[in-house]
């Protein structure tokens, strides 16, 4: 399962252990990835990207793990379902969201429910 994670030093969203992927070469339109680096600290374009990429490979669920991660993560998901494809389960791991700001915490609250309860 493809995992999302972000730094919050580099801004820097992190998709790991992807497996098969489309690499959008002809010669090779297959290729073994294991880490996709968005390397975009504007969060709406990291959203567009990670959104795009999900559509791409119809994921199944979206693990987050730290901030930007879920906020980034979970936006992509509702993204998509707000766009007519299928949605992915989005399973959260909180780790650094008790200490944000309280402006971070909010934004979690409002996102947590939009997340899958297991």
């Amino acid at each position: 399962m493809a995992q999302a994670a972000a730094t919050s030093a580099s801004g820097k969203v992190v998709i790991r252990n992807i497996g098969l992927m489309l690499s959008g070469d002809i010669d090779q339109p297959i290729m073994q990835a294991d880490t996709i680096v968005i390397d975009d600290p504007d969060d709406a374009i990291a959203t567009a990207t990670l959104a795009a990429y999900l559509a791409d490979t119809r994921a199944d669920v979206v693990h987050n793990h730290m901030y930007r991660a879920e906020s980034v993560g979970t936006k992509a998901a509702i993204a998509l379902g707000d766009a007519g494809h299928r949605r992915p389960w989005v399973i959260s791991t909180v780790h650094s969201s008790r200490v944000r700001p309280a402006e971070d915490q909010e934004e979690l609250r409002r996102l947590t429910p939009q997340m899958n309860h297991v």
